[in-house]
């Protein structure tokens, strides 16, 4: 094999045209699926936002709503004519008949709303007359709101607190009651409505709308330096005005939410475990909606698609190398091809070429580039009388005449730069 034909070989293992193909193949593969990894990233976690947001729109519509009716029964009942009046004139002067009549309308309210018990108290907050007996006096935090009611003329909620002896947290709404006495009104009692947090407005804000395994929705206040939660947790026990945390943690959500921020954001919730959250103020009230999600749950999906945009990336690269390498097999075997057949016939002439030479009247030698002898015919060994082993170690300069040598090197010269096949007749040297 010639040189030059050595230098076509190696270039075909290592062909260019390979990796100019290749490399920009697997670079628009790598950017084609970057790209569309960053539109489903951005797309999940919109929806993931989206459903969070929903549903603590949801929530706090809900929970809006209900402290509106709570207040709107507690209203109603106290500013109905026949009530109030009946109401003002038994704390005034009680008689059985009239707290008959108050016992009847309470439970009247009482089964169609499910409050825990309707209590009548006087303006000192005495507890005058219970629909179930169940409380015999009024919570500290409830009869601190008792002269607010009064004095604004309209019924208040009483925020979550633990009666004496009471395992739930409550909440009450006061109403006040008024009675004509000297042109003007006077209050004479409030009309207290009892309220079991656990049996609808817990779990009101614990239910969430579609299958989960870490989600939920947390209600909060502000206490101080601290975040109160006040709705029992689903991950934590026994937890509903218990817990606290400081608000230097500022990467809880519970802490962002009391401290005005609202929307999607992304922390750490009260179990230290990585959260999505969506955070929301309850209209007209202390407290606070956190619906959040474990971001392992909220992203599952997207790490699922994550795989199956990798296994689709390494899918179309080895593909593509299939494709490239069997092209190149094929220009493979096209190329090895072509050799076979050059060296089929290059053959073909070797042996025609040998016979001219080894039975021509000629004398026929044949040179290398470094003008080294590699073939003699039979009639040149007889001319120069040597074996052909001691011509093949003979210069080639050995055989020509001295005075012929410039000219011969002339002459070779011409045929290396031209390329032409020329004739030279070389002196025998004695």
């Amino acid at each position: 094999m010639t040189s030059n034909q050595k230098k076509k070989v190696i270039n075909q293992r290592f062909p260019p045209w390979l990796l100019a193909v290749l490399v920009p193949l697997v670079l628009a593969i790598l950017a084609g699926g970057s790209w569309f990894y960053t539109i489903q990233e951005q797309h999940h976690r919109e929806t993931s936002a989206n459903q969070l947001l929903a549903i603590a729109q949801l929530k706090a519509d809900q929970i809006a709503q209900w402290r509106q009716e709570r207040m709107a029964d507690a209203s109603s009942l106290a500013e109905c004519p026949f009530f109030a009046e009946t109401a003002a004139a038994w704390l005034i002067s009680p008689d059985t008949e009239s707290s008959d009549k108050i016992l009847t309308w309470l439970g009247i309210v009482q089964k169609r709303y499910h409050y825990q018990d309707i209590l009548l108290v006087d303006g000192n907050g005495k507890v005058l007359l219970s629909l179930n007996n169940t409380v015999d006096r009024l919570s500290e935090v409830a009869l601190a709101e008792l002269p607010i009611a009064v004095r604004e003329r309209k019924a208040v909620l009483v925020d979550f607190h633990r009666p004496s002896g009471e395992h739930e947290p409550h909440l009450d709404v006061i109403a006040p009651l008024f009675t004509q006495q000297r042109g003007s009104q006077q209050a004479v009692g409030a009309l207290v409505l009892c309220i079991d947090s656990s049996q609808y407005l817990y779990p009101l804000i614990q239910s969430w709308p579609v299958p989960s395994d870490t989600a939920e929705t947390l209600l909060v206040s502000r206490d101080g330096d601290q975040v109160l939660f006040l709705n029992e947790l689903r991950h934590q026990k026994d937890t509903a005005l218990k817990l606290r945390i400081p608000l230097s943690r500022a990467n809880v959500p519970a802490v962002m939410a009391v401290l005005g921020k609202e929307g999607i954001v992304e922390g750490r919730d009260y179990r230290g475990v990585e959260v999505l959250a969506a955070l929301k103020k309850i209209p007209d009230s202390p407290w606070f909606m956190v619906a959040k999600i474990d971001t392992e749950e909220a992203f599952s999906e997207m790490r699922f698609v994550t795989t199956l945009i990798i296994s689709g990336i390494i899918g179309l690269l080895v593909i593509a190398s299939i494709i490239v390498v069997l092209l190149w097999q094929r220009k493979q075997r096209l190329y090895y091809k072509t050799l076979y057949q050059a060296e089929v016939e290059r053959q073909v002439l070797l042996r025609h070429f040998e016979y001219l030479v080894k039975y021509a009247n000629d004398i026929i030698i044949l040179f290398d580039e470094n003008m080294h002898i590699i073939e003699v015919n039979d009639r040149a060994l007889e001319a120069y009388g040597y074996t052909r082993e001691e011509m093949y170690s003979l210069p080639g300069t050995a055989i020509i005449a001295p005075e012929d040598i410039p000219s011969y090197q002339v002459r070779l010269r011409e045929i290396e730069k031209e390329g032409k096949d020329s004739y030279l007749r070389e002196g025998i040297h004695t």
